[in-house]
């Protein structure tokens, strides 16, 4: 499976040696030249590795689909905001130029974007399909994760598992209804909504993170957020589609893009609680 990544960027980290940095798109500018993809957050590289990390030395975390084919796009420049030109641009590189069958966006705004939906329709088009993140402002889900055409994934914990003084401990809901059965709750942040079709742990994720005075390349960290969530969900998604034989010989177009749809929702599993929060269960990978 190849699983693109349009974020803050990759790397450098050494359990992300194997993935393709394609470039930068920032300011209607593409950039494939050395150093273009690198990480200028951070934020990246966690989705990135929380994907597709491959282990290579004692104490690595590992992605939840490390044999897959990774493809990263940074659409941020640092202190930056994301143009929604950009981003149409990366979805277009990654789809067209490197027939990637996933896109991880784990990013999102409040506004629809016309000129992100219909790349994300000629994706589809193209055989690609996109998981996106729903959103941390606790509100509607935000776009591109609210347009039907993409898997808009909402971020779950579990309650009793962070450590009592860490941050990921504060993200326990106040709503009764946003628990759900074996202690899994909707995260306080997570935004919700009919557009959620499911929902994945996004609270403590352990994944690689980029060092930013470039001393060491082995660094990793817990996040949480939808953003966790998102790669998530793409990952256990890469390794069910992966199961599938047969699908990388079927056409790139939009039956396969919607078999892959079908393939995920078909696996997930009901945690308690309402559609809005989960959609239809948490992705689940036996």
């Amino acid at each position: 499976m190849r699983v693109g990544v349009i974020d803050t960027g990759l790397g450098p980290h050494r359990c992300l040696r194997h993935a393709h940095g394609i470039g930068s798109f920032i300011d209607g500018v593409e950039d494939n030249g050395p150093g273009a993809t690198d990480d200028g957050d951070g934020h990246g590289t966690h989705v990135a590795g929380t994907i597709g990390a491959r282990p290579v030395g004692q104490g690595d975390y590992g992605g939840i689909a490390p044999g897959v084919d990774l493809f990263a796009a940074r659409v941020f420049a640092p202190g930056k905001l994301a143009s929604n030109a950009d981003i149409a641009n990366a979805i277009d590189a990654l789809s067209r130029g490197h027939a990637v069958d996933l896109i991880n966006m784990s990013l999102g705004a409040s506004t629809p974007s016309e000129v992100i939906h219909d790349a994300m329709l000629d994706a589809l088009e193209r055989g690609t399909l996109c998981v996106v993140a729903a959103g941390n402002e606790a509100g509607p889900v935000s776009y591109p994760a609210a347009f039907p055409e993409c898997v808009a994934v909402s971020a779950l914990g579990l309650a009793g598992w962070a450590p009592a003084t860490s941050l990921s401990a504060t993200r326990l809901p106040q709503a009764a209804d946003r628990f759900g059965r074996d202690n899994v709750f909707l995260a306080n942040f997570s935004c919700f909504g009919p557009e959620i079709d499911c929902a994945a742990p996004g609270v403590g994720i352990i994944a690689p993170v980029h060092d930013p005075y470039g001393q060491s390349d082995a660094l990793f960290a817990a996040m949480d957020g939808t953003s966790m969530a998102s790669p998530v969900a793409c990952g256990i998604a890469a390794a069910l589609l992966s199961r599938q034989a047969g699908l990388a010989t079927l056409p790139r177009d939009a039956a396969r893009a919607a078999l892959c749809r079908s393939l995920l929702t078909a696996g997930l599993q009901d945690v308690g609680l309402a559609p809005k929060y989960q959609g239809r269960g948490i992705a689940f990978l036996s």
